[in-house]
């Protein structure tokens, strides 16, 4: 059934109370030891053992208090680490900073063991404890939970810990963050993504054209004989040739302005494009000119052009590159030779000459061209090092890519495969960036958990496909404590202001679409009631929690499709004469987007309580101000009720459904 949403003010309800449960460990499967789980208790979201229970901003300290049953244990140390990841996730590592010795207090039934610490810098932390009983050793720590995001798994959510031999130990995570992290750009923020070949065709006569514009070498290009063509196609589909992203479908600049007032409508903040520099490819990650507008999607007046139209409606424009890899038939690499000036691997000859070679790690020996450099998966993609001479053309100078577009507009970056580039590359480019661009919005392209990136010295906040990965497991029918759990993770270790500025996505380029995921596999304009449904219970937490609502174009209008290229349809107009969008879903997502504007206070910038209520996912939202907003979902076919003190009778939630009350005052 459709998903309805109801707003009820209520006044002079009481308040909501604290769950004060106790908190003990886990147990493996087949471990024994001579302390049982019920006599130890910690949970590292609750005050009661750690406070503060989030990130810690550098300059404060913070407190630690396991309990253990009374005469159980003799001894308790904290164990500190320093938290190293390499790739995404490719490496994990830990450093041992410092043991803490606990120090012991008595209340009826237990021992009390508590702890302090004063970080000294910003740095992604660990800590677990070990517990002893004279020559007996047993370690709590985190537990073994995992979230399956794509090509990752998370493993250890926080909260409850778990008993284990020292080589199950799973760290706890502490995030210390620098203070200035609240400063620079805006925290309410909602992103409207756009992959710009398919959001729309404004000028047909930037249109690339077969037989003119060629793709790498001398490749043909192809190009959609109709806009309407829902499926981009795929190598030996059937329909096309056997080369992936070389056809085009004429999206460009001048359509996103003319359909700046649909995004705006949607509470759109920031617009951010995939890149739109000069590029063989449809997706233009194998950048071939950092410095121009590719001509199939404008100019750079076009460009300017945009930003104007869109500051008009209160948006700004945030741009998107790798500064990983260049394409290898680009101005800097030209490998095929069709440059000006002479490239590094110019006619696939390694060139010392050139401007450009200390730019590519080279391999002289290798037999064939395609082995002769480093690439970035793909030949397409020459891998970039990281020298000086690439840094100052990046960041450094102030006509570099990253300072240049900024100048001329951008209000920001979201950078390509964040992980693959050095921590201390990103260390000295935000630095760069900030001293003439101090509210530049600068987000990490990651796919885990991000904390390292979000300490105040590298980016200001990340693509969210934790959030996610919980977000359509809830939607498709998971139990509601697991999407507790992963998003109070992210509470746990995420600065606010940083989770505020993350893109909180269902769908992207690089994954299939959320009402895909749901089940509605090709794009006929007739959704199946539940799919949508459900689909809306994932867009009710975009919008409704912290972080920020990032709507991937098409969305908002039942678009779907599967893995890479088939996400990355055409949207549907009207005046195209589409027949495969549901339109009448862009009505829920504005009144979200208007329930989001009208309670900025509280669903921006409010705290976070999930409350206990089976069957359904509830949470209030508080402002600092005392208003408070409740949210109830149901993703089970069968009706829920909450029960609470807020109400003076119980509240029905209808099947797949969600609703919405607000408390004004205190």
């Amino acid at each position: 059934m459709p998903i309805f949403l109801v707003v009820l003010v209520l006044v002079g309800c009481s308040s909501l109370g604290t769950f004060d449960n106790p908190y003990p460990a886990q147990l493996p499967a087949n471990f024994s030891s001579w302390l049982s789980p019920a006599e130890v208790q910690f949970h590292s979201r609750q005050e009661l053992f750690r406070a503060p229970t989030g990130p810690l901003a550098l300059g404060e300290g913070v407190r630690w208090r396991l309990k253990t049953r009374t005469g159980k244990v003799q001894r308790v140390v904290l164990v500190l680490q320093e938290q190293f990841i390499e790739g995404n996730q490719s490496s994990i590592f830990w450093s041992d900073l410092e043991e803490l010795e606990m120090s012991k207090s008595q209340e009826p039934g237990w021992d009390v063991w508590d702890a302090s610490y004063q970080p000294v810098s910003a740095a992604t932390l660990g800590y677990f404890f070990r517990l002893e009983n004279g020559s007996q050793s047993i370690w709590l720590s985190n537990n073994d939970r995992k979230i399956a995001v794509p090509w990752v798994n998370i493993v250890g959510t926080g909260g409850l810990g778990r008993l284990s031999t020292l080589e199950g130990v799973i760290p706890f995570g502490l995030t210390v963050y620098l203070p200035q992290v609240t400063q620079g750009p805006p925290q309410d923020v909602v992103y409207y993504y756009i992959f710009p070949d398919r959001f729309r065709n404004g000028n047909a006569a930037n249109d690339p054209a077969p037989g003119i514009r060629r793709f790498y070498g001398d490749l043909p290009i192809e190009f959609h004989a109709f806009w309407n063509d829902p499926e981009p196609f795929k190598p030996n589909d059937g329909r096309s040739d056997n080369i992936w992203n070389n056809d085009f479908y004429g999206g460009d600049l001048d359509g996103i302005i003319q359909k700046l007032d649909h995004i705006a409508s949607l509470g759109t903040t920031v617009i951010y494009l995939t890149p739109i520099f000069h590029a063989m490819s449809n997706h233009k990650y194998d950048t071939a000119d950092y410095l121009t507008v590719d001509p199939m999607f404008g100019n750079l007046e076009t460009f300017k052009k945009l930003v104007q139209e869109a500051q008009k409606r209160g948006m700004g424009v945030m741009l998107d590159a790798s500064l990983n890899h260049s394409g290898a038939d680009s101005i800097y690499f030209d490998r095929y030779g069709k440059w000006p000036g002479l490239g590094a691997f110019e006619k696939e000859q390694i060139q010392p000459d050139s401007p450009y070679y200390d730019w590519y790690e080279f391999i002289p020996g290798a037999r064939t061209a395609d082995q002769r450099y480093k690439q970035w998966a793909d030949p397409s993609l020459a891998e970039l090092k990281e020298s000086e001479g690439w840094k100052d053309f990046a960041f450094r100078q102030s006509n570099s890519v990253s300072q240049f577009w900024l100048r001329t507009g951008a209000v920001g970056w979201r950078m390509d495969v964040t992980p693959w580039v050095s921590d201390e590359f990103w260390t000295e480019w935000r630095s760069a960036i900030r001293r003439s661009f101090p509210n530049a919005l600068l987000i990490s392209e990651t796919w885990f958990v991000a904390s390292k990136y979000l300490l105040g010295t590298m980016f200001d906040g990340t693509m969210n496909y934790v959030f996610r990965s919980a977000a359509l497991e809830f939607a498709k029918g998971g139990a509601p404590t697991q999407f507790q759990e992963a998003f109070e993770m992210m509470m746990e270790l995420y600065p606010p202001e940083a989770l505020r500025r993350s893109m909180n996505l269902i769908s992207s380029h690089d994954v299939p679409r959320a009402l895909h995921q749901l089940g509605y596999r090709k794009n006929t304009g007739q959704i199946p009631a539940t799919v949508r449904s459900r689909f809306m219970l994932a867009v009710a937490l975009q919008y409704l929690l912290p972080g920020a609502p990032t709507i991937y174009y098409g969305d908002e209008v039942g678009v779907t499709g599967g893995e890479d290229p088939l996400n990355r349809g055409p949207f549907p107009w009207p005046d195209t004469g589409a027949t495969y969008g549901d339109w009448s879903l862009l009505e829920e997502f504005r009144l979200l987007a208007n329930l989001r504007k009208t309670h900025r206070d509280t669903l921006v910038f409010g705290s976070v309580e999930f409350v206990p209520s089976p069957g359904l996912l509830t949470f209030l939202r508080r402002s600092p101000a005392g208003k408070i907003v409740v949210v109830s979902l149901n993703n089970q076919d069968t009706q829920g009720k909450l029960e609470h003190p807020l109400f003076q009778e119980p509240q029905i939630v209808a099947p797949l459904s969600y609703r919405f009350w607000v408390k004004e005052g205190q």
